[in-house]
């Protein structure tokens, strides 16, 4: 019966909270052109395109680079992104 298979079954996995990524307010006195590379003129296409290349490098889970700091850049740049993609904060 499933009955009995639900009871042995260890629990082994645990639901933890997540950290969003978007949810990462952005520094006011931080270009987010610079973290990016773009200029000031750049578009909302240059903006997704930068970000995309970026986010590649940078991802923690795919990034070559293993030291301390690839989650810290890599959530830098994902609030670079939503800043200038903000039309309000832009």
């Amino acid at each position: 019966p499933s009955h009995v298979l639900e009871r042995s079954l260890p629990t082994i996995y645990s639901f933890q909270p997540v950290l969003l990524m978007s949810r990462v307010k952005f520094d006011p006195r931080v270009n987010p052109y610079k973290i990016l590379n773009l200029s000031s003129s750049a578009t909302a296409d240059d903006v997704k395109k930068a970000f995309k290349l970026l986010a590649k490098e940078n991802h923690p889970d795919s990034s070559s680079k293993k030291s301390g700091n690839v989650g810290e850049r890599f959530a830098e740049i994902v609030a670079a992104r939503d800043a200038l993609l903000d039309t309000e904060t832009r």
